[in-house]
């Protein structure tokens, strides 16, 4: 699951994802793999708070000082936003 969400989103926003500060897109283009792709972990992850929770302890455990030098010197464009794989809830509330 984490391969594949970091393969569809910026650096950037994989630091931001790391540091519990990840945008609403990313949060909801996780949460659509986990509904397509990732079903059995579903109960673990029925809500936005759970998903942002996990990645940012996933952050506190990790070394993020070479990721983030390393996101620093590249520039590499989102290769997909979220509503190219899935729509964006109507609701504005989603987190």
């Amino acid at each position: 699951m984490v391969g594949d969400i970091t393969a569809l989103i910026s650096p950037s926003e994989l630091a931001n994802l790391l540091n519990g500060n990840a945008d609403i897109e990313v949060v909801a283009l996780a949460n659509c793999l986990i509904d397509t792709k990732y079903q059995g972990l579903k109960s673990s992850f029925n809500s936005s708070a759970k998903i942002d929770d996990f990645f940012k302890s996933l952050g506190d455990v990790l070394d993020k000082r070479p990721l983030l030098e390393q996101i620093a010197q590249q520039s590499r464009p989102e290769i997909l936003r979220s509503g190219e794989i899935c729509e964006l809830p109507e609701d504005s509330n989603y987190r």
